[in-house]
């Protein structure tokens, strides 16, 4: 069962369901960083062990929760690239309602593989799954750190644009409140321009996506502790390799929006005539997460 985001506590795991084994990280008490923790053994192909492998991986997974003063587990919801739900999830589901029966809540957070990620990191090793569940719940809190920024983002154009009523009805009262100043629809505030952020930030790594051949999937440098995901279909108009290492300005306050099953942290600014895109370009190297004005 999905909850609201306000009634998460902080305090959360990360599963990395698996029929062999579960990895499992640990988030920080602030909910922004993920950390590898253990692996768990998985259900397994044995039919006659079954039911005692689920025992034995609820009851250690429900442990770790107790121990850590968790209430919530961010289970990875493994799907392939039609956004559809891979064999696995049957499984996965079954595991996630027993630790709703033990009191706990749970979350299922898309992932494409997040295996795949962590081996491509770190290389094949026994704690390559808890990994994963850490790059899986890190998803999850920086998705749901740009959520709560959206709608801090929002709360506030409520109370400016209150505000501005307030504002249109005194002026209507008195016309002198305003004198020589025309309003029109072609122009935003200065306030509404503000809300935007624009930050320089530096290509680390570009990377095609499978099944997408206008897509390209960027790890992006803004100077924070770890690179942002940015997902950017101009695929056809770049040379891919020419984009590594270079800075570029991008809008880094959007809500993150999910795309071929990944999910897109940030925004590059381009520009375009029908037929061809092209990209912004400082005129000198700014450090990485310049806000721009």
């Amino acid at each position: 069962m999905n909850k609201d985001v306000s009634e998460i506590n902080k305090r959360i795991i990360g599963l990395d369901f698996g029929s062999k084994r579960i990895g499992v990280a640990v988030g920080d008490v602030l909910g922004l960083l993920a950390f590898p923790l253990t692996v768990v053994a998985g259900f397994g192909h044995d039919i006659d062990k079954r039911e005692e492998r689920i025992k034995q991986a609820v009851q250690e997974v429900v442990d770790i929760l107790k121990d850590r003063q968790a209430q919530t587990a961010i289970i990875g919801h493994s799907v392939d690239l039609k956004g559809v739900d891979n064999t696995i999830m049957v499984d996965a589901r079954f595991f996630g309602s027993k630790l709703e029966e033990a009191g706990f809540n749970v979350v299922y957070e898309p992932e494409l593989y997040s295996t795949v990620q962590a081996t491509k990191f770190q290389g094949e090793n026994k704690n390559v799954d808890a990994s994963a569940a850490a790059i899986i719940l890190q998803s999850y809190l920086d998705r749901i750190k740009f959520k709560n920024m959206n709608t801090q983002s929002q709360d506030t154009e409520i109370k400016d644009n209150n505000i501005d009523n307030n504002t249109q009805t005194e002026t209507l009262e008195n016309p002198k409140a305003e004198a020589g100043v025309s309003k029109t629809s072609d122009y935003i505030s200065i306030d509404d321009f503000l809300k935007v952020e624009i930050k320089m930030g530096q290509i680390l790594v570009v990377e095609n996506i499978e099944g997408s051949d206008k897509l390209l999937k960027l790890s992006v440098d803004f100077g924070e502790e770890r690179p942002r995901q940015v997902l950017s279909g101009i695929a056809r108009h770049v040379d891919a390799v020419d984009l590594v290492g270079k800075q570029f300005p991008f809008v880094t306050n959007l809500a993150p929006r999910m795309m071929m099953g990944q999910e897109s942290q940030a925004m590059i600014l381009a520009g375009g005539d029908g037929k061809n895109i092209a990209l912004l370009n400082p005129s000198k190297s700014l450090p990485n997460g310049t806000k721009l004005k």
